[in-house]
């Protein structure tokens, strides 16, 4: 007799992504403030969270450096965000990843400026992502599209500026669909000449894409943010952008498929142990949904 087929469980949750990741700043708040490197992140405000002025940090090949723990918006309406972000920053957060795609960037420019205003955290003691939506690839649109994050977000300038995805879409009937990536990416450089982004970057490309970028650029990608969780590792994307000297920024870490038997698996796991090798405890058939990479 056939087996009904297993509901997957999508763990994919704005709510329990700021709640894991708060009780490690907990966990770590009497941390060394030397943090990665020597990198700390300066706090002198009483509201401030201890956490914020250890918190660990990666160097990118600008020199610059950007906070290891990050709070993503994908998804946060704007009750949420509010809360969340006044959370976030007084746990100690100091990395925000947003995009314009995501339709909620004004209630995060709006959230943190009142996080801001009550004290929680200095405009100069963030790190800011945002990204380049498809349709803004052409040289003349690359512009316009960051000045409204830059509106948005309440903002006079972002510490990353990624190109979301390596893909062109239309804005409207009569467009043209496919300027090269080069044409994308020298519109990216102009922005930091412009002092408008101290750092730019790529979302989601792979290493051929990655190739190309480095065979032209005048500014090398600082970050190429990509998935990986214990179904997806992306080791090889991963080596080759240490070789490269472009920083991986972890996306989707708690943003995945499983069957039933597959969650139980790795639930009963260390959560660290569930993180970093955590496929290897699945089922000997396989997990149910695995998406490879663009």
């Amino acid at each position: 007799m056939a087996q009904p087929a297993t509901r997957p469980i999508r763990i994919n949750s704005f709510q329990a992504q700021l709640t894991l990741e708060q009780q490690f700043l907990e966990d770590h708040a009497g941390a060394d403030p030397k943090g990665i490197e020597g990198g700390a992140i300066p706090a002198e405000e009483h509201k401030i969270n201890p956490f914020a002025t250890s918190q660990p940090t990666a160097v990118l090949n600008t020199g610059g450096r950007i906070p290891l723990i990050g709070l993503g918006t994908f998804k946060a309406d704007e009750k949420t965000t509010h809360e969340a972000l006044a959370s976030a920053l007084k746990a100690g957060y100091r990395h925000i990843d947003c995009a314009s795609h995501y339709l909620n960037e004004p209630a995060i420019g709006n959230g943190l400026h009142a996080a801001l205003k009550a004290g929680y955290a200095k405009r100069e003691d963030l790190f800011i992502t945002s990204k380049l939506w498809n349709t803004d690839h052409a040289a003349e649109d690359v512009r316009p599209a960051l000045e409204a994050t830059l509106g948005d977000l309440r903002t006079s300038y972002l510490d990353l500026y990624l190109i979301h995805w390596p893909v062109t879409e239309p804005q409207k009937r009569g467009v043209r669909i496919d300027p090269g990536i080069r044409e994308t990416w020298t519109a990216m450089e102009e922005l930091v000449d412009m002092g408008l982004v101290k750092n730019i970057g790529v979302s989601n490309f792979s290493i051929r894409k990655l190739e190309e970028i480095l065979s032209f650029c005048r500014i090398r990608p600082s970050v190429n943010q990509v998935e990986v969780h214990p179904i997806w590792r992306n080791d090889e994307l991963i080596a080759f952008c240490n070789d490269h000297d472009i920083h991986s920024n972890i996306e989707d870490v708690l943003n995945f498929e499983l069957a039933k038997e597959d969650y139980d698996r790795i639930s009963a796991l260390d959560f660290q142990l569930r993180l970093v090798d955590g496929i290897r405890y699945l089922r000997p058939e396989g997990p149910l949904h695995v998406r490879g990479p663009f």
